[in-house]
Order: C-alpha cells, then structure tokens, then sequence
C-alpha cells in the first residue's frame, strides 16, 4: 500500500461532506504535468468534498502501474481484488456486501448423517454423492418450493379446514425467524405453520397456527428449539385460485433470519456438484473444485474379528486397514463408547469403541457373545461402519463460480455441515472511514 496524495479541487464545508455522490476519478500518468499527479503516479480526484489545494495522505492501494486507458476491464479486475476481504460461517452462512462479485471461496464440510443404532433397529449411515448449494437473499421462501393440498401435520394433527401451500424443501434455519407480509381482503384466513427439525432432519415439533385475520401488515417472530437446523413452512389461505407467486408477490411475504425487515423478493440459484461416489466426511472448496475425503466406510462383515473374554464379557476385536487415527465413527447397529476399554465392559449390549488403538474396533454384543469369531463375522455382514481416515483424500471435481447478491446473503449446503465463505467487501466502508478522518481533521 503506498502513499497516496488526494487532491482536493473545490471549497466544500466538513459538514457537507456527503459520501453518496462522493467522485474517484483516476487518470493515466501522461496528465501529471496538469498538477492533479500523486506520489504513486496515478491522480485520485475527489469532487466537491474537502478543501481545495489540500492533500491528505491515504493508504489506497497503488496503482502506478495501472493505466485505465486502453485497459479498463483490467484495471478493474486489478480494484476488486485489491478490495478487504470479509468472512462468515454458518448454515445458513449469513453476511452482508454490497459487491456483486465472485466470492473469494466457498467450502463446504461434509457430514454423514445415522448411526447409533441396535442390532435390532438399525440407523442407516447417510452419505453424500452430490452437493446442492443454495445461494439467496435474505427471504429464504421460495414459492416455487410449495405444492397444495391438505397438510396432516408430522405431530400427527390434520390441518383439515382450507387448502395449504406446503414447502416440499426443507430450508436451513436456528435461533429465531421471522414470517412477515400483509393480509388483504380478498382472503377470509391467512395462517402459518412451521414443522422443525434436527440436523438428520428428524422431526423435533411444531408451532401452533399463527393465524392473521385482520387485513394490515403483520410479522411474527419465532424462537426454534435449540436443536432445530430446518424448518418447513405451510401457508394456507382461502383463495383457490391464486397462485402462490402472485399470492407472495402481492401480499409481501417473506420468511427471514432473526426479526423483520424491509421487504425483498425471494432471489435465489442452486448450484450442484457431482461428487463421483458417496462421501461420509471431508470438505468440498467449491471454488477451487477440490474434495478432501476425510472418512472412508467398511462393511464390519468384511472383517475378521478376535474373540477375547474380559471380566465375563465377550469382546470381539477387528482391525481397519485405512488406519483410522481417532474415536471419530459411525455405527449402524452399535452406538460408540467413546471412553477406552476398560469403559466398554461397564456399558449396555450393544457398544463398539475405537480409542484405545485408534485402527481396532472392539465390540461388545451380549446377545451374540456365545458365537465364534466366523459365526461373528457372518452375523456383521452388512453393517456399515464409518470412520475418520488418517490421510485424506483429494478428489477434482467441478469448480463453481458463486456470485454475492448485494445487500444480505444466505448460503446453505446440504451435506451436513457449516459453509466457510470469504467475500469482497464494498470499498464504501472504506470510503466513510477516510471521510469521517478527514471531517476530524478539517475540524
């Protein structure tokens, strides 16, 4: 960053400095016997704002080298990568810019879903093969997601009185939301409902009916249960014949992050890509088109397993060959002790653990305690078992350029895990804080 000087041209009052018409020209080298040059070679004149003939040292970046004539397209390319850079994280990842640019890097962490459960019940381990991610603004309602009909509600009540618009997706929510709109005359009810859910998108409750029977603005602010990740929203109203765009567009409705806002149209894109096979755990950089695999999977049936007797119990030992370094599993049919061995032999059938020597799992299950080590191996066929690798994997996939929308962004993934996203941030910030400098200096 160099030293740059700012040539101001007329007589304006400090406290007339207005930075919504605020000029930055820049002109070539060729001019600087007209005066308006600056120590890095490149002329900043700004219009109408501070005193005339006053030079007020800036760290802008230098721009000596750069010459916008015959290279404007460069030169800007050259300003926004020379822009701050800000980050957020999240899902839904939330940040605000009023840049509508690439974004610097979007990563995704992968999580697989399941696990936890009994040899009797079950819990199927739930990979990734592709990942869909959603990029909007800051009403997360698209209209397009809803289908009609009537809702029997997932707390098994039936929303039985009018026809419902019913999301057919499930949108990334946690803290509090906001449904906001207006409620005409042309219709005799109006009601929102939301069902919430966990990150495997188990079923956790529902709101009751937030009914608007008055015909004025209304907006309702919810507080989710702590564990709540998604939502599913229906709306039902008694028209049955407007559509639910034009419902949306004409009454203003929107569902938000947090509390009320000014209104804004649903703005959003989804973007895909195919991972190639099913991904337990790892990272995509969406922008660089790189998977990491952090887990691999096994079928415990493929496995030989070691009978040894503890303290009464029956433990069978086996060993994964990828080496996995730490008590970072999944079990379909066992739930992890996580505590060491010496742990496994207080805990009920049906626990594995994999601590002690990070790539052996031992597995304590009561009921078939009395097998041997082949009659084991026979009964774990088909039981999937998923791990933390100990090196990684990087797989080239497809790169995606995702652009910021100006004003408020909600980014959301669906593989599981937060979304990490670094962005430019607009140089007005910048411009206010050398305003606001130069006010205290003019003062």
């Amino acid at each position: 960053m160099a030293d740059t000087d700012i040539i101001v041209s007329e007589m304006t009052q400090a406290s007339q400095i207005n930075t919504g018409d605020l000029m930055i020209m820049t002109q070539p080298d060729a001019q600087a016997e007209t005066g308006y040059t600056t120590k890095s070679g490149t002329v900043l004149q700004v219009a109408n704002k501070m005193l005339k003939g006053t030079e007020y040292s800036t760290d802008l970046p230098d721009f000596t080298d750069k010459t916008p004539l015959g290279g404007l397209e460069e030169l800007k390319g050259d300003i926004q990568s020379l822009l701050p850079v800000g980050t957020a994280s999240g899902n839904p990842c939330n940040f605000n810019t009023d840049i509508a640019t690439n974004l610097v890097s979007v990563k995704c962490s992968i999580v697989a879903s399941g696990g936890g459960g009994t040899p009797s019940t079950p819990i199927p381990i739930v990979g990734h093969s592709e990942l869909n991610l959603l990029r909007c603004g800051k009403n997360l309602l698209n209209p397009s997601d809803f289908v009609r009909g009537l809702l029997n509600y997932e707390d098994g009540s039936l929303n039985s009185g009018i026809l419902s618009w019913i999301t057919s997706a499930f949108i990334n929510a946690s803290g509090t939301v906001t449904i906001q709109g207006y409620k005409d005359g042309a219709e005799d009810n109006f009601c929102v409902r939301f069902c919430e859910y966990d990150a495997n998108k188990a079923f956790i409750k529902s709101t009751n009916n937030i009914n608007i029977s008055s015909n004025a603005s209304f907006s309702r602010t919810i507080t989710l249960d702590a564990n709540t990740r998604f939502i599913r929203t229906t709306v039902g109203f008694d028209n049955k014949t407007t559509t639910i765009e034009d419902y949306f567009a004409t009454n203003r409705i929107m569902l938000v992050i947090g509390n009320s806002t000014a209104y804004a149209p649903y703005n959003g894109d989804t973007f895909t890509v195919q991972f190639g096979q099913t991904v337990y755990g790892g990272e995509l950089d969406v922008t660089r088109g790189k998977l990491s695999v952090t887990w691999g999977i096994v079928d415990l049936g493929s496995l030989t397993y070691t009978k040894t007797t503890a303290g009464g119990y029956a433990l069978f030992w086996t060993n994964i060959t990828d080496k996995a370094q730490n008590t970072n599993s999944l079990c379909e049919s066992y739930i992890n002790s996580n505590n060491g061995r010496d742990s496994l032999l207080d805990n009920e059938y049906g626990t594995y653990n994999l601590a002690s020597l990070k790539n052996t799992i031992a597995i304590r299950d009561d009921a078939k305690a009395s097998l041997s080590e082949a009659d084991f191996k026979t009964a774990m066929d088909g039981i999937l078992f998923a791990y933390e690798l100990a090196t990684p994997i990087e797989i080239d996939v497809s790169e995606l350029s995702v652009s910021a929308i100006v004003g408020t962004n909600n980014i959301t993934s669906d593989v599981g895990g937060d979304v990490e996203v670094s962005y430019r941030e607009g140089i007005q910030h910048y411009i206010d804080k050398k305003i606001a400098q130069t006010q205290a200096l003019v003062l």
